[in-house]
């Protein structure tokens, strides 16, 4: 696993849209900070990165922490290494990132993700 990134996703809930403090690459450990949920409770909370209508990345554990709410979501999937091999060091992809409230079976973003490459080789 490569390093940690730690942005924050602001939500809008009237436009269903982000705002995102940082940049997110393939193999990455993101912890994503939540603010601006609403009414929502963490444990109810579905992140899924989405292309298409294949899922590329999750998270559905997320806690309480000052502010906001805090989860991890793993970049280094099956999935991801397939979207990325062959692809050139700088390439972007961009995605679809979705937040469910799983209790009132709502959507609080629906909006797209550009995800940088990680072009890292075990060998160079």
């Amino acid at each position: 696993m490569s390093v940690t990134t730690n942005p924050t996703i602001t939500i809008d809930l009237t436009a269903k849209t982000k705002t995102l403090s940082g940049r997110i690459a393939y193999r990455e450990m993101v912890v994503a900070i939540l603010v601006n949920t609403g009414d929502a409770a963490p444990s109810d909370l579905l992140l899924r990165i989405m292309r298409g209508s294949t899922e590329m990345a999750r998270c559905a554990d997320f806690v309480a922490v000052s502010g906001g709410f805090e989860g991890q979501v793993d970049m280094d999937t099956a999935n991801l290494l397939a979207l990325f091999t062959g692809q050139a060091h700088q390439c972007q992809k961009r995605l679809n990132l979705q937040l469910w409230d799983m209790e009132y079976r709502r959507l609080l973003i629906n909006d797209s993700l550009d995800v940088m490459n990680n072009p890292w080789k075990d060998t160079f």
